[in-house]
């Protein structure tokens, strides 16, 4: 090339010349920083990139004369190489980069060693793992969050660190503990962004969250309980009796049943909720309430195993941190709600264990995999139907009922808890809203048919917001709302369609249905239709169990005609058999008598009372046998209006349980057999005729379970 380059000596000074032909690389020595400015950091890191680029070699220093030093000796230093190989003194460099552009080097040859080497190093780069690159920040932040300790500034504990020290002054039992630091081991060496870190991280904040060895100090003065209960509820004497006697036993200091599960049936609106916060209000412990309705997979109650991706503890063990002591009031509310689902459990399987007082001390959660001890846990269920209780559960329960409301019961609630809430709620004060007595009672018999008082509160509530609404356009007025100004506010009665009948008829008699809601009347009628051989056909959206009775009731029926003679009849008329209210599901046996008095009326031709209701299983042989809910039926026919209700002899025990208020009002037969039942029903006494072969004795005339046993003459035959 017969170029000449100028080296210079930065300790002498001395210069010397250098042929450079064939020069490939160029010894100095190092240039002290001090020759550079500001602009060197810059330049030397595109001068490295360049370098980088081009496979060249790594610099890993920053220092601008290394750089500078390294390039020299490198091949193909791309535009940067002129100034380089020209310029005498760094500084003087750096000023003659000024203004370059600082272009990007060349693109190698893709067919040469160095495209090559190019091309699979920007492939591998572009293959690098995601995590690794967190991997290396968070090993960066790391090492900043050291420095920054060094040089005094705490950036405070990270979240491992925080962990350890949770589980550190955690008071855990010992076998826990050791399965807890032994798990913080593990999370402290896995990398932070790995999916097993977040398990056991929840893991660990579940176990150190939940209250091990807290307790509550428990209320022991019963006094105090009863004056809790009947602040918050008016009547139920007789369910608040029976808590009370529960919550002395559990303060007895020797008692052994600790574990004793309660559970409140009863129709919805009944206060079972509120008692059970009464209950915990008044034993001073927390409460938790736990929704049931719906569940059908054991991991509701159990949890899920930490294996699966997004598990979670079951419902108990998450109560139990909610609540923050071992011994709260539990409530599983709408137990008789609960379901099973194929390949998931069965929860009420799963609640055997939980409710069982030989058990539940060790009740293992499949997230926690831990003993937990809830042997102290007050559970108390609740639900509607007692008869959708899974049996097992059923028996390891202490079944308290609770009856609906009378209307009197009603308007007292009305008075002393509902209207001053509703008018709490709407802002109304007592000089701006009054509801008349008479209206309330409206409202109960024509416009709620329930036996809670949820309706009732929500169309009192209904008034009150119409109030508002008046008082606001018309300021100053004092709205009073009478009986005659509901149809206004409220439209027409919503209950008018469920009286009794206007009038004493044939084949038709007031049953008596009872359901989550309440008691009822339900109207029987029975038809004969011109055909044959006495043929049945029911309708009315009856299920299987009522179907059968309807059956049972028409062989009866045909037994009857056969003793009272009109049996002829039969052959010359089919029967049809219909329940009102047909868009309403219905099941039972205990419309039985019900059925065979309709059809008996409908082939005699007799009338049946309007008056009287009737309820009762009927057998083949005509004996009438017991049946449920008699204290919310019974609560039906007052409301309805029925003056005489004929009950199953065998259901004389449950009428200690009918508020006093409900029989003082009714007349209550009891019946053993369905001619006492006809007997009673029908308007007159159906005559039984008997057929011998001789001249009636005196003998052959006798009153039997109240029926006239006459003897027509007519049929007799000579001997």
């Amino acid at each position: 090339m017969g170029a000449k380059i100028k080296l210079i000596d930065p300790r002498n000074g001395q210069a010397a010349g250098v042929d450079a032909d064939d020069i490939v690389a160029i010894l100095v020595d190092p240039v002290p920083a001090r020759f550079l400015d500001d602009k060197g950091g810059t330049v030397t890191s595109d001068i490295t990139q360049v370098f980088t680029n081009n496979n060249q070699m790594l610099i890993s220093r920053q220092d601008p004369q290394t750089v500078i030093d390294a390039v020299k000796k490198g091949r193909s230093p791309g535009n940067h190489g002129p100034y380089l190989l020209h310029h005498e003194d760094i500084e003087q460099f750096m000023r003659g980069m000024e203004g370059t552009g600082r272009d990007a080097a060349p693109e190698p040859d893709p067919d040469s060693m160095a495209g090559l080497s190019q091309s699979v190093q920007s492939a591998a780069n572009q293959k690098m793992n995601k995590q690794q690159q967190i991997y290396v920040l968070h090993q960066q932040r790391d090492a900043i969050d050291e420095k920054l300790k060094e040089l005094g500034e705490d950036n405070g504990e990270d979240d491992n660190e925080k962990l350890a020290r949770m589980v550190k002054d955690a008071v855990l039992p010992d076998d826990i503990r050791k399965d807890a630091e032994r798990e913080m081991g593990r999370l402290k060496k896995m990398s932070p962004m790995a999916p097993e870190a977040g398990v056991a991280r929840t893991w660990l904040e579940l176990l150190v969250a939940l209250p091990w060895g807290k307790y509550t100090d428990t209320n022991k003065d019963i006094g105090k309980a009863e004056d809790t209960l009947n602040r918050d509820h008016y009547g139920l004497e007789k369910v608040k009796e029976r808590i009370l006697d529960f919550l002395a036993v559990l303060n007895q200091p020797d008692a052994t049943g600790q574990g004793k599960i309660l559970c409140l049936v009863g129709p919805p609106g009944v206060g079972k909720t509120s008692i059970v916060k009464s209950i915990a209000e008044a034993a001073d412990r927390k409460c938790e309430r736990i929704a049931l309705g719906g569940v059908k997979e054991e991991a509701e109650v159990r949890g899920h195993r930490r294996t699966f991706i997004g598990a979670l503890p079951g419902n108990i063990i998450q109560a139990m941190k909610r609540a923050g002591t071992m011994n709260p009031v539990i409530n599983l509310d709408e137990i008789d709600k609960m379901g099973a689902e194929v390949g998931r459990g069965d929860p009420a399987s799963a609640f055997l264990e939980v409710l069982d007082p030989k058990q539940n001390h060790k009740f293992r959660d499949h997230y926690l995999d831990q003993e937990v001890d809830l042997s102290k846990v007050l559970f108390i269920c609740t639900a509607n139907e007692e008869d959708k209780i899974p049996l097992p559960l059923y028996d390891r329960m202490e079944i308290i009922r609770l009856p609906g409301y009378t209307r009197e019961q009603k308007f007292e609630i009305g008075t002393r808890y509902l209207i001053p809430q509703q008018m709490k709620e709407t802002g109304l004060k007592s000089d701006q809203f009054e509801l008349a007595p008479d209206a309330l009672r409206s409202i109960i018999n024509d416009y709620t048919r329930e036996a809670g008082v949820r309706n009732l509160e929500r169309i009192i509530g209904t008034v009150c917001s119409k109030a508002v609404r008046k008082i606001q356009k018309e300021p100053g007025t004092k709205v009073s709302v009478t009986a005659a100004d509901l149809k206004g506010m409220l439209g027409s009665a919503h209950t008018s369609g469920d009286k009794i009948p206007d009038e004493d008829s044939v084949g038709i008699v007031n049953g008596l249905a009872w359901s989550a809601v309440g008691g009822s009347t339900l109207q029987i009628e029975a038809v004969t239709t011109p055909g044959k051989d006495f043929r049945l056909n029911v309708t009315g959206n009856l299920k299987d169990v009522m179907k059968e009775s309807a059956n049972v009731a028409h062989t009866v029926t045909i037994n009857l005609c056969e003793k009272f003679n009109i049996a002829a009849k039969l052959k010359e008329c089919d029967i049809h058999v219909h329940a009102l209210s047909g868009s309403i599901p219905k099941d039972g046996p205990s419309a039985g008598a019900a059925m065979t008095t309709a059809q008996f009326s409908a082939v005699s031709g007799i009338k049946i009372r309007r008056d009287v209701a009737m309820t009762g299983e009927i057998s083949l042989n005509g004996k009438v046998m017991k049946i449920g809910g008699l204290p919310e039926k019974l609560d039906g026919a007052l409301r309805d209006g029925c003056k005489t209700v004929l009950i199953p002899k065998d259901n004389l025990g449950d009428l200690e349980d009918v508020p006093a208020e409900i029989l003082s009002k009714l007349k209550v037969i009891p019946v053993s057999t369905i001619e006492e039942v006809l007997d009673l029903a029908l308007v007159r006494k159906p005559s039984m005729a008997i057929t011998v072969g001789r001249e009636p004795a005196n003998g052959d005339c006798r009153t039997n379970a109240g029926t006239q046993l006459a003897v027509m003459k007519s049929n007799l035959t000579p001997a």
